[in-house]
């Protein structure tokens, strides 16, 4: 089996097959058998530190199937902003675009992720990065004197077959997805948590994954194959819309098809994260042009398979990994 796919396109060292642009953080996470009590001191079964937001996430699993990725944004230039381009490079993410802002704190995570019902808990420092423009992206992490011409600043950016982006930014990011459709590029989108400005992104990218929340905010408290119809109704230009309710499972939209995709049932131990996995095997089977009927079981067996894991960044360990998990859950049937 080819396990390295994502080269097949373009040899070019300066081509990437996803160039991401979205909020990075650094995540702490601790493995309770339960959620502590109050004045309860409670030890971790295990800990680790990892790049977090969905967008880092969904090139690490990305660069697991072989993918050439990269990513650029705004770090901060304290030790968290030092780590995370250590930490990013050590998962094959080019890290060449990304910026340490002179003054600024990196966006930091605690979760607590209950071993036993597989949940977690979330406290977050939003940082004191400023809102990404074009100026901050002409710099880079040795604090060049910044481009003052915004076209300069977007033909400077990585090219690439697909560009994935969050919710956030919403005024640089629009700028962003004009420089790469003029290049014939392939825009997707991790609407994550509900934001109204988000929405206006949706009409700009050909690939539209929600959560359920996202969508029901949108449209209501409706099935997941209603909810995904009523997207593509509110985004006709969208070839592809992946709309994920966590155990519920998923259902897409492409071509006039839905196809809905129950979840692999597994023993979960930390479920963090695992939506921002199964974006970026989306993202995988978008390059591929796999048929929904392929590319949601994919997806939710990447998803699946991190759920078992403490962490985002080393399970699916690459595509055979899934494939076998793919096969099992068959002969299982």
């Amino acid at each position: 089996m080819n396990a390295n796919p994502g080269r097949r396109s373009s040899d070019r060292d300066d081509i990437f097959d996803v160039a991401g642009f979205g909020t990075i953080v650094v995540d702490q996470i601790s493995l309770v058998p339960h959620y502590p009590a109050p004045d309860e001191k409670l030890a971790a079964d295990e800990m680790l530190i990892q790049p977090g937001g969905p967008v880092p996430a969904a090139l690490s699993v990305l660069s697991r199937f072989g993918r050439k990725t990269v990513l650029a944004g705004c770090i901060g230039d304290d030790l968290w902003g030092e780590w995370l381009l250590k930490s990013l490079a050590a998962r094959m993410i080019a890290t060449d675009f990304l910026v340490s802002v002179p003054g600024t704190r990196t966006p930091f995570a605690q979760i607590c992720a209950d071993r036993t019902r597989g949940t977690r808990a979330v406290i977050h420092d939003e940082g004191s990065l400023p809102a990404l423009t074009l100026p901050l992206l002409g710099l880079r992490c040795d604090g060049a004197t910044p481009s003052q011409r915004a076209s300069d600043i977007l033909r400077q950016l990585p090219q690439a077959r697909c560009l994935h982006i969050d919710g956030r930014e919403h005024d640089t990011i629009p700028l962003i997805i004009d420089e790469y459709r003029k290049r014939g590029t392939k825009i997707s989108i991790d609407c994550g948590t509900f934001r109204r400005r988000t929405i206006e992104l949706l009409p700009l990218v050909d690939c539209i994954i929600m959560p359920a929340s996202f969508a029901r905010s949108v449209f209501g408290q409706r099935p997941l194959d209603r909810l995904v119809a009523d997207s593509h109704d509110a985004w006709l230009q969208a070839s592809h819309i992946v709309i994920t309710d966590g155990e519920q499972g998923s259902v897409g939209w492409c071509n006039g098809e839905i196809i809905q995709q129950g979840a692999w049932p597994v023993s979960a131990l930390d479920s963090c994260g695992a939506g921002d996995i199964h974006a970026g095997a989306i993202l995988h089977t978008f390059l591929e042009d796999w048929p929904l009927s392929r590319a949601l079981p994919f997806a939710a067996a990447a998803a699946a398979l991190k759920c078992t894991t403490l962490g985002n960044g080393t399970l699916p360990k690459d595509l055979d990994d899934v494939f076998l998990f793919l096969d099992e859950q068959t002969q299982a049937r």
